[in-house]
């Protein structure tokens, strides 16, 4: 029984067409593990580098240092702004502010 197709040269042409669109996706999509500088962070929000400043302090973004600059998790960002920019402290417990309050804190007296 002779074949219609040589199975080697398709599946070759599968994986070869398989790995150009995963290329092509990891140029066009960004990695949401990454992280941004303050200044992307703002670009990304379309909001002022004062703004993540301001939610870093507030606690609604961590800040990562990448030598002298700061830098904030594209997910945590991401998050964010689905709230709306709003501080998370109202949903947080009376407990939990407490703890990230002592943990500022003793980070400060370290």
């Amino acid at each position: 029984m002779s074949e219609l197709f040589n199975r080697d040269a398709l599946r070759d042409l599968v994986r070869e067409v398989v790995r150009e669109v995963l290329a092509e996706e990891r140029r066009t999509k960004p990695d949401e593990s990454t992280y941004v500088s303050t200044v992307e962070a703002a670009r990304l929000a379309d909001v002022c580098t004062v703004t993540i400043r301001r939610w870093i302090t507030a606690g609604d973004l961590t800040a990562y240092r990448a030598g002298r600059q700061l830098r904030v998790s594209r997910s945590q960002l991401h998050d964010v702004l689905a709230r709306g920019g709003r501080a998370s402290r109202s949903t947080m417990s009376p407990e939990a502010l407490a703890e990230r309050a002592f943990e500022r804190r003793a980070k400060k007296g370290a």
